[in-house]
């Protein structure tokens, strides 16, 4: 009985939190609903119906973070140095902006990602009810010895 116990109070505690991040989710959609009926300009999401996209998608975004990377000799016995996640609004003409980082290595990676984003394309934008949209986007690139 004591298995059945916690097996159901596991249960109802994951469906209230489902239910919870779920609400949370939709409020922020409603609340940026009603934003972007008063300005286009200042509003974006976090979460989108059609989630903005680098052109040529995800492979072609690694290529070109590969292809564009260049880092001064640091010492070090690892191959995986770190992971720095950059973060940044893709506009609706899909031009990115508010470049910053969100959890950085060491200035010379982090200076290294924001050089990285800044020589990006512009991305298709996201999409929310069928309306192109401003969104925040985190990406995280990883720093390993070649």
């Amino acid at each position: 009985m004591g298995t059945m116990y916690k097996t159901t109070k596991l249960l109802f505690i994951l469906l209230c939190l489902t239910a919870l991040t779920s609400h949370m989710v939709h409020s922020q959609t409603l609340k940026n609903s009603e934003e972007n009926k008063q300005s286009d300009e200042k509003i974006f999401l976090v979460v989108a119906e059609q989630e903005p996209e680098f052109p040529g998608g995800r492979m072609a975004m690694t290529k070109f973070i590969n292809r564009n990377m260049r880092l001064s000799k640091v010492p070090s016995t690892k191959n995986h140095l770190g992971r720095v996640f950059i973060s940044f609004i893709i506009d609706t003409d899909g031009s990115l902006q508010d470049i910053s980082i969100k959890r950085g290595l060491s200035s010379e990676y982090d200076h290294e990602a924001i050089r990285i984003v800044k020589l990006m394309p512009n991305w298709k934008p996201g999409r929310q009810s069928g309306r192109v949209i401003r969104m925040r986007y985190t990406l995280p690139i990883d720093f390993r010895k070649k």
